[in-house]
């Protein structure tokens, strides 16, 4: 009984003198009063005592053991110091009319210049993303990209929420003095006034709200995560992601978020956005309603209708399980895939805004391909470029290059305008080749060239179809050559095969793919064509019809080529939670064929 009591003692020592060191260091910052607490209980996101997400969003999942947590993996961190570029401030801070002036400094941090107004994105510049000096959290390089003893003047301080990597007493200490404004979500600004921010410096704000500055707004909006600086106060302060609007460009900031339906929304309502600064790191399963994994930070740029991503969250602190340099490489494989245009350039790197598509290096090529010109174009500019073309489309391209030295002409089955189409004709010289898009095409093309014909096809189209074109065409010219092997994706007359066989036995059929996925499009039409005619494509979580699945019993899934697994693995979870379900997985054809990542990658 004696050990016991002692023991109790201790834990009460222990917790009141954790409660004591909180309260005297000023790194935790401080709480919302009780007139702030009356003003939340007013806004639709403050509810019980705290701010809440959009859409439910389980803070911890069971999808991950705490001993892979903690275990020490030596690919979680660079195995040197990683050396940013230094900024030329005096470069970089010239008024330049007409320009917007991006430098990531790693994580989340950001410094842009709107032709003359500087602002900084969650600064944090610290040494370690914890209100204590913990070397597992230490930053990965011993400098940052610029001093902050170099800039004179600070525009705005935008902020998405109070977590240690992205709020950071040493960093708001050393440039309080600087900064005009900061720019906040709800409850932010009571840490700020307890560092010493003069009142009138700060701004917060709800979600849909927003501030003007120079000519720049600032629209706090809705973002996917969670907030608190210590063990008593989660969710007392609100958190936000960012639209920054200016007459020469638009940006979209996430902050911390899981993908939600929160982005469709914010795309409609505030995008199209030139860049996307996309969560983009410090991902896992456990945590996977409050981050993004990399797949899903391109669908959010989709949804965000963002021209350029960036992904952000990664690149300075391991605070995840993943390897330190697996955002970017997914990033990398994926976006070309998925269709989606990426800027990663180095920490310290300044990037134009209206030149990113002349000096952003590296330029990745769709796994579509592009037309001969363009890589051409690139080296004339001395553009660096990573060539991400499919290899089965390279052969269709490599099989029209050696038809034309032949001096055989070319017809392209495939649909106009898309990628791969634009990137196949464009191997060979005008007049070489020409499009067939459909029965109709196949019933009236004259050969006006005299030459052999051959026909090659877009790899992504159904199977059904280019049987039915490939039929006419043999019928009205009967020497016309086939290709060696055929030409659609082994992967997309797999899933073809597999929606065929099962589609016909299902009240729905889903496809989970993105909306300019032609690999996904002709998936919905198989199944409609081998009879379930409810079959249609789900590109995101919001695009779920649960009411309308409750009322059936049989449901079909596949996926485009190119659908990240992550998305498919989402939406059977999500089937689960709400109904009893039973899984049966057809496999039409074991796929083992593996490809090598280009050589730039490695």
């Amino acid at each position: 009984m004696k050990v016991i009591k002692i023991i109790i003692f201790i834990l009460l020592a222990l917790s009141v003198l954790i409660v004591v060191f909180i309260n005297i260091s000023p790194q935790f910052g401080s709480n919302p009063s009780s007139s702030q607490r009356k003003l939340y209980y007013t806004f639709p996101n403050y509810i019980d005592g705290k701010f809440k997400n959009a859409e439910e969003t389980k803070l911890f999942t069971e999808e991950m053991t705490m001993s892979k947590f903690f275990k020490s993996d030596s690919d979680r961190v660079p195995k040197k110091d990683i050396v940013p570029i230094d900024i030329d401030l005096e470069s970089f801070n010239n008024q330049d009319s007409g320009q917007i002036k991006i430098s990531w400094l790693g994580h989340s941090a950001f410094i842009i210049n709107f032709s003359g107004t500087i602002v900084l994105l969650d600064p944090m510049l610290g040494q370690y993303a914890a209100p204590v000096p913990l070397p597992s959290l230490k930053r990965y390089s011993s400098k940052v990209a610029l001093s902050t003893s170099d800039i004179d003047t600070i525009g705005a301080v935008v902020l998405s929420h109070d977590h240690y990597d992205h709020l950071d007493y040493p960093t708001i200490k050393q440039i309080k003095g600087k900064v005009r404004i900061f720019i906040v979500p709800h409850g932010v600004g009571n840490h700020l006034r307890k560092w010493g921010v003069k009142e009138e410096s700060i701004i917060e704000l709800n979600w849909e709200q927003s501030k003007t500055v120079n000519g720049i707004e600032f629209v706090c909006l809705p973002a996917r995560h969670f907030s608190g600086r210590g063990p008593l106060n989660r969710n007392s302060t609100l958190w936000s992601s960012w639209a920054i609007k200016s007459k020469h460009g638009k940006i979209y900031f996430s902050g911390d978020s899981g993908f939600g339906t929160h982005l469709k929304k914010i795309g409609d309502q505030h995008g199209p956005f030139d860049i996307t600064l996309i969560d983009c790191g410090q991902y896992n399963k456990a945590w996977k309603y409050s981050h993004m994994f990399p797949e899903q930070s391109i669908l959010a740029a989709q949804d965000l209708r963002g021209s350029y991503l960036m992904p952000i969250h990664w690149g300075a602190f391991t605070l995840s399980t993943h390897p330190w340099t697996e955002p970017a490489e997914i990033l990398l494989y994926r976006a070309g895939r998925m269709g989606q245009k990426i800027i990663l350039p180095e920490i310290g790197q300044i990037i134009l805004l209206n030149e990113i598509e002349d000096k952003t290096r590296p330029i990745i090529f769709s796994a579509h391909g592009v037309p001969k010109s363009v890589p051409n174009e690139a080296s004339n500019l001395n553009l660096s470029f990573v060539d991400a073309t499919c290899p089965l489309v390279s052969k269709v391209h490599r099989e029209a290059e050696n038809l034309n030295k032949k001096n055989i002409h070319v017809l392209l089955i495939g649909h106009k305008n898309h990628p791969e189409v634009i990137g196949t004709m464009g191997q060979l010289p005008p007049g070489s080749i020409d499009l067939i898009q459909d029965i109709n095409d196949a019933k009236n093309y004259e050969n006006k060239s005299s030459k052999k014909l051959a026909y090659i096809t877009q790899t992504t189209l159904s199977v059904d179809d280019t049987k039915e074109i490939i039929r006419v065409l043999k019928n009205r010219f009967k020497d016309i050559q086939d290709p060696k092997k055929e030409d659609i994706c082994y992967a997309t007359t797999n899933r073809q095969a597999a929606v065929k066989n099962i589609a016909k036995k299902c009240d729905m059929f889903f496809v989970i793919g993105s909306r300019n996925s032609s690999n996904s499009l002709r998936l919905v039409e198989v199944a409609k064509n081998s009879g379930c005619i409810n079959s249609r494509l789900i590109h995101s979580e919001s695009t779920v019809p649960l009411e309308e699945i409750e009322k059936n019993s049989i449901i079909g899934i596949s996926s485009g080529a190119s659908a990240p697994e992550i998305l498919v693995d989402n939406f059977i979870n999500n089937l689960k939670k709400q109904f009893t379900v039973a899984i049966e997985e057809v496999e039409i054809v074991k796929e083992n064929i593996v490809f090598k990542i280009p050589g730039k990658l490695n």
